[in-house]
């Protein structure tokens, strides 16, 4: 399976794990980029990050960066992880931005709008690895740590996850599977992340889920200390 099939087929699968969110219960938002919207999961200040409840004063804000800032300390760079690079311009002519409206985002992963409402920026990168492998990193900035916990509950609530990430447990990370990959759900301090990884197939055609989870686990872990 060449590469232009997977990233058709990541499109398709995003879009039906994006789209199950949409008719969940109403999120806090409001004044941070986006506004309100639909997601599952407690209120921003009733819950605590990683699910514990708590007071509004215990949300604690992320960093304050600018557009610009923001994407440059979560861009991965050339073989950061090693065998992984940006995709090219020939590949994918927007293989890396950060957006600042839910609209011009969801265009770009076929996402539902009522999903990701109440992010301030969110940073798209298009990746490639080892062939056939791929990867689309999505890094939400959704201002306080109970803001990003809402988000990730939300998704926490709408399937079965079959594989958990080495390191992490289910209040930090899911997995979902696709055709050819897993997407993988999970929330760090204020941040929201989500990446599409494909390319996992075995010789027998079946999903690795043992290398998929290997490296989203990599990919995690890079994420994680970037926060810092």
């Amino acid at each position: 399976m060449n590469r232009t099939t997977l990233r058709t087929l990541i499109v398709a699968t995003f879009a039906l794990a994006a789209a199950s969110c949409s008719g969940s219960t109403s999120s806090p938002g409001g004044g941070n980029g986006a506004g309100g919207g639909s997601h599952a999961g407690g209120a921003c200040g009733t819950t605590a990050s990683g699910g514990a409840g708590g007071a509004s004063s215990a949300c604690v804000a992320g960093p304050v960066l600018d557009q610009n800032a923001f994407g440059q300390k979560y861009k991965f760079a050339d073989n950061e992880l090693s065998g992984w690079t940006q995709a090219t311009a020939a590949d994918d002519p927007a293989a890396f931005d950060v957006y600042t409206s839910v609209d011009d985002l969801v265009s770009r992963i076929d996402g539902e709008a009522d999903s990701y409402k109440g992010f301030r920026f969110a940073m798209f990168q298009d990746l490639m690895g080892p062939d056939p492998q791929t990867c689309n990193v999505v890094v939400m900035d959704f201002v306080t740590d109970c803001l990003a916990t809402t988000e990730y509950t939300g998704q926490q609530g709408n399937g079965s996850y079959v594989i958990e990430v080495a390191g992490y447990d289910d209040s930090v990370a899911i997995v979902t599977t696709t055709l050819t990959g897993i997407n993988v759900y999970a929330h760090f301090k204020a941040l929201y992340i989500e990446l599409q990884m494909s390319g996992y197939l075995a010789e027998d055609g079946s999903l690795d889920l043992n290398k998929a989870a290997s490296a989203a686990a990599q990919f995690l872990a890079a994420l994680k200390t970037k926060t810092n």
